[in-house]
């Protein structure tokens, strides 16, 4: 089991990426959520306790470690407080 670990996922505000972020936030990560929206929502990560929202377009990155430098300063959500699960799924072992 992954926990207290800060974890990045891309596509993170898709079906699956959502459901990850989910499971890891239930298991006390700290969720680095990184997408384009091109097929993803933000109606699916918005009941995420935000800590920041940014919104910026990277166009040519030097390179991956650039990009990778840029990356928290996009979408940072930390463990929510409780509540119920917004939808049920195959449980997956745990990742």
């Amino acid at each position: 089991m992954i926990s207290n670990k800060k974890i990045l996922i891309t596509g993170g505000a898709g079906f699956i990426g959502s459901n990850l972020c989910d499971h890891f936030i239930s298991k006390n990560n700290f969720i680095i959520c990184l997408d384009n929206l091109s097929t993803g929502k933000i109606s699916n990560i918005e009941h995420l306790h935000t800590v920041y929202t940014h919104r910026r377009t990277i166009l040519n990155a030097p390179s991956s470690s650039g990009a990778l430098s840029l990356f928290e300063e996009l979408v940072l959500s930390s463990s929510k407080q409780g509540g119920a699960k917004r939808r049920e799924m195959n449980q997956p072992n745990d990742l």
